[in-house]
């Protein structure tokens, strides 16, 4: 038993509408992503569908949702996360963030089984991948709520696909701190998989790569790979002091989600606690090019971007004086002037309480110039003026977006300030302190702009390179 629907010269008696539709094509996906949103909820029903003959999408039934998401994203691991915090009851499978795409056309969201679109929620799941997903980009997959039926209304939009919520920041807390949660505990959000790296004119089935193995800490690099030549910087070069070098890594606070005992996080699918094999129990073999640190995994060759680790390190310190309420300053001995023109001066002046929340006093200095008497003391060795600048550009491109996300882009900015450069040889200690200090945090698999921190080869891909089995 089941139901059956055909379509059959739907406008014959509207011709002006089908005037106006686009390809077959693609008033066809549009049929076919309409099924997709219908599926994806309901996996003990089975869905087909047909054009013209032929299969456009089969989906079996399934005992659950993550298994007909497999069915609609196969061969992508997914993290899962489940669990109640506020009153809101919250379910997601979302794909790691070097495979999230622009745009959230992939990114499927539900209340109470129906199908919506709201940017708020999709805002809350964005701040809860900790700034490991590029700006405009989105993970595949589903978010599922559940609300009491009196707490949201569904009739705003014709098409039904709007939502308001009657506590909307409820439900942006609960869903940033499920799936917050989920992505820092998964392994991809320590390290991520590797990329496909296919040889030359041969297919690209390269071996799966695996996490860390509990491969023995050395004390020393076997090799030598350093480089005395300086990749290109993604912006000028600070003042001439090197920035400090990495402090040993104190108690850190527990995820946003600890302080929830309702809230839940699930795993992905064969993953595994991402502490239970750090980064600092990596063999050290050497630095390339003075950005790349290299180590060896076992069974893989792993490369780490020096700035983008310890631009993680240095944001999570950061955030985590921020949520205490104020970000530690250092004063400095001779305040440093920025000359500027009135209507930039009193720009910048109107900024002023939030770079002093942010740890940058600015006072007025004259009519066409401005002050800076303190800066985080994170970022002793920054260029004050440098910094005010970047600062106040951070604030003012995100400011559509929630007090939260444009704190969290002006921290990541002077978390960009305050790490080692590209170019810069780092001593054995200076690498092993530096893999503590990831070992401590979370999402330390990526950049706070979303830029992977490491990749991995395996050393049988390089051997068939060489042609050595």
């Amino acid at each position: 038993m089941g139901t059956d629907i055909e379509v059959r010269d739907l406008f014959f008696n509207t011709p002006a509408r089908l005037k106006f539709l686009k390809a077959e094509g693609t008033e066809g996906g549009h049929c076919a992503e309409a099924l997709v949103r219908l599926a994806l909820m309901r996996p003990h029903i089975a869905f087909k569908m047909t054009s013209n003959g032929r299969t456009v999408r089969a989906y079996h039934r399934t005992q659950s949702v993550a298994e007909r998401l497999h069915h609609v994203f196969p061969g992508e691991a997914l993290g899962k996360a489940q669990g109640t915090e506020l009153g809101v009851e919250v379910l997601a499978l979302l794909t790691a963030p070097e495979k999230a795409r622009p745009g959230a056309g992939n990114l499927y969201t539900y209340v109470n089984g129906r199908f919506v679109r709201d940017r708020a929620l999709l805002r809350a799941v964005s701040q809860a991948f900790g700034g490991t997903l590029g700006a405009g980009r989105y993970p595949s997959g589903l978010v599922a709520l559940t609300l009491p039926p009196g707490s949201f209304d569904i009739n705003v939009h014709p098409q039904k696909t709007e939502v308001r919520f009657s506590d909307p920041q409820a439900v942006f807390r609960a869903v940033s701190r499920v799936v917050g949660t989920m992505v820092a505990r998964t392994i991809w959000s320590q390290m991520p998989q590797h990329a496909d790296v296919p040889a030359p004119h041969q297919s690209s089935d390269v071996p799966v790569p695996r996490p860390f193995t509990s491969a023995a800490h050395t004390a020393e690099p076997r090799t030598s790979a350093t480089a005395t030549h300086s990749a290109p910087r993604p912006f000028p070069a600070p003042a001439p002091s090197a920035p400090r070098p990495f402090p040993a890594p104190g108690p850190q606070p527990a995820a946003p989600a600890a302080r929830t005992p309702q809230q839940t996080a699930l795993p992905a699918s064969g993953a595994h606690d991402p502490k239970a094999h750090p980064y600092s129990r990596l063999p050290y073999l050497g630095q390339a090019q003075g950005t790349f640190l290299l180590f060896d995994d076992t069974d893989d060759l792993v490369f780490i971007d020096q700035h983008a680790a310890h631009e993680r390190v240095t944001y999570e310190r950061l955030r985590q004086q921020h949520q205490q309420g104020q970000v530690q300053t250092q004063r400095l001995l001779m305040p440093q002037h920025v000359d500027l023109g009135p209507a930039e001066a009193d720009r910048i002046l109107s900024m002023a309480p939030e770079l002093e929340r942010l740890g940058l006093t600015v006072e007025a200095s004259g009519p066409e110039r401005v002050a800076i008497r303190a800066v985080p003391a994170a970022l002793g060795n920054a260029a004050p003026d440098r910094l005010l600048a970047d600062m106040v550009l951070a604030l003012e491109e995100h400011r559509a977006g929630s007090k939260g996300e444009t704190d969290d882009h002006a921290l990541a900015t002077m978390a960009c300030h305050a790490s080692i450069r590209a170019g810069k040889i780092l001593t054995a200690d200076e690498v092993h302190a530096l893999l503590r200090a990831m070992d401590a945090i979370d999402f330390a698999g990526h950049c706070p702009h979303g830029r992977p921190v490491a990749f991995r080869i395996p050393w049988s891909e390089i051997r068939r390179r060489v042609q050595r089995t």
